[in-house]
């Protein structure tokens, strides 16, 4: 049997607390995609490049070199 931490009452009340909860981590998620973003827009970027890409080795970001 598999142990659920929430099962919705009759009301739908732990469905709502839930979908309320996903809305609040979407929105971190998009905040903290946009702090990376400027993280990797502002970085003097030091690349580890491999044939087919590169990387920088302080901030992630990454490109293609294939053309």
């Amino acid at each position: 049997m598999m142990d659920l931490e929430f099962i919705a009452d009759e009301n739908g009340q732990d469905i709502r607390l839930l979908t309320s909860e996903i809305v609040l981590l979407q929105e971190k998620i998009q905040q903290l995609k946009g702090r990376i973003e400027t993280i990797q827009q502002n970085c003097r970027h030091i690349f580890l490049e491999t044939p087919v890409m590169r990387t920088c080795q302080k901030c992630g970001f990454s490109e293609s070199t294939y053309y």
